[in-house]
């Protein structure tokens, strides 16, 4: 058989070499690749052909095999035009057994590699999933029962403040109050975190939002820094927790003074816009809907590609003093609100944040203001915080029947005599959860509000209760006032 025939049916590129890397033979297929006729290949160099270069490149396979005389196949993979390909050269013996000629066949491996490039990708992004549901899961465990021990104590201060009349005593209340609350702000990054944040959700009208937090924000600005905003969202309405977006407006910023060394520009930009194809492309379901794009550029120091894919690790920091959850819990709360964040980095160009988020297009209706004394179904497991909580609810005028239980609150509302305005439920209860009990509660007293306490941030069990009629929530640790006021609201809804 014709050797030809052969070697033309390899539907790879191939040619034959000298040890001189001139072409001796091409394919049909090397034809075809290059658009050169078999005359016009032939005498030339391989690497002139196929590189483009006067001398063959660094990796060149038969180079290596030249250099270390084995005669045996070697491999290796070219990049070429933004192409993948895996050159093969085997050395053709002559009879006294010395390399003669070399067979080089190029095969386009791209598809394979972008495929492998893809499945890496995409378990790298499982495992990534995996380790943030893992940390979610701790985090939003800790802040629970921190948040509830915080209730204990912060109530028992109010009640402290309420009674005493020693002005030194008050004075040191005071002092334990005010770090009480910034734990309480920890475990409200924790929760942030742990895909929480949205603690007190109302609707709020963008471009005001951001005109008073860009002033709130301004103390972090070093006087050597100038501060631009460019914002084209009036009118549009978001809904969010506005104390959580503060949060995280103010630790994008904070990110971008650090990064700037002398002299620099962070500049905040705010417009309506479609999700970045290059991002959405990413997401497992098509995303074709409005949002809020909030920018936060600074023209600092930039990321590199390793720093960038840490960013959002808890406790992951580039300063020599970490500063905690930082740019985790601002995933944790835009991801929490329906949103998406991108950041785009490089050393040396500054970097670009942008947050999506989702716009509303129907106004919330808002509670009357109101003034109202009731009776009060208190339902808590946990002893302690039925004591504070109880004697709270009395400091302010309220009469409280109290149960440990949702077995116990079911027999209160079925035997008490009078109107029960109010039950204040915990939404995790060790015999029933609060769903369900709200549920049943309303079944008996057809006229009874419910609101729901818990000391994470609003769960499924949360969005059941208040899907089936349940009218508030509070999140524990909650101030006097905070209480006062979701009642108030509460009491005299329509």
């Amino acid at each position: 058989m014709d050797w030809q025939l052969i070697f033309n049916a390899i539907s790879d590129p191939a040619m034959i070499l000298d040890k001189e890397h001139r072409i001796l033979a091409a394919n049909e297929s090397t034809l075809t690749l290059t658009g050169m006729s078999s005359s016009e290949l032939i005498g030339r160099y391989c690497y002139e052909v196929c590189h483009g270069l006067p001398i063959p490149p660094a990796d060149c396979p038969l180079q290596t095999l030249l250099r270390l005389q084995e005669k045996q196949v070697c491999a290796k993979e070219i990049e070429i035009s933004e192409k993948t390909y895996m050159i093969t050269v085997t050395p053709l013996l002559s009879d006294d057994g010395e390399i003669e000629k070399i067979l080089h066949i190029s095969r386009d491996i791209t598809s394979r590699k972008q495929a492998e490039a893809a499945r890496i990708r995409l378990q790298t992004q499982l495992l990534e999933a995996r380790k943030m549901e893992t940390i979610i899961t701790l985090a939003g465990g800790v802040a629970h029962d921190f948040n509830n021990a915080l209730t204990s104590v912060i109530g028992n201060i109010e009640l402290i403040k309420m009674d005493t009349t020693d002005h030194d005593v008050e004075e040191y209340a005071t002092a334990v109050e005010e770090s009480a609350y910034r734990m309480a702000d920890l475990t409200r990054q924790l929760l942030a975190y742990a895909r929480g944040g949205k603690y007190q959700e109302r609707e709020i009208e963008l471009q005001s939002f951001l005109e008073k937090a860009i002033d709130n924000s301004d103390y972090l600005i070093d006087e050597n820094i100038e501060l631009k905003k460019n914002l084209h969202c009036r009118e549009s309405l978001i809904v969010v927790d506005s104390g959580q977006l503060q949060m995280v407006l103010d630790s994008i910023v904070k990110n971008a003074v650090e990064a700037i060394e002398g002299q620099g520009r962070v500049e905040i930009l705010c417009e309506k816009r479609q999700l970045r194809e290059d991002f959405a492309c990413k997401l497992s379901s098509i995303v074709d809907e409005d949002y809020a794009c909030i920018t936060v550029k600074d023209n600092g120091c930039g990321m590199d590609r390793d720093t960038l894919e840490k960013i959002f690790e808890p406790f992951y920091t580039t300063k020599f003093a970490g500063r905690g959850l930082g740019m985790a819990a601002v995933y944790g709360i835009v991801k929490n609100h329906g949103g998406y964040i991108v950041v785009d980095s490089k050393p040396g160009t500054g970097t670009s944040v942008e947050l999506y988020l989702p716009l509303k297009t129907q106004k919330i209706s808002k509670n009357p203001e109101a003034t109202a004394k009731a009776t009060i179904l208190l339902v808590e497991d946990e002893e302690v915080l039925q004591s504070v909580e109880k004697r709270l609810l009395e400091k302010l005028g309220y009469s409280v029947l109290l149960a440990g239980n949702g077995r116990q609150a079911l027999q209160l509302a079925e035997k008490y005599e009078k109107t029960i305005d109010i039950a204040l439920v915990d939404i995790y209860l060790p015999d029933i959860n609060g769903d369900i009990l709200s549920a049943n509660l309303m079944k008996l007293c057809p006229a009874l509000k419910i609101i729901l306490c818990s000391a994470t941030v609003p769960g499924w069990l949360t969005e059941k209760a208040l899907a089936g009629g349940a009218q508030g929530f509070i999140k524990k640790p909650f101030a006097l006032t905070e209480l006062q006021e979701v009642l108030l609201k509460t009491i005299n809804m329509d």
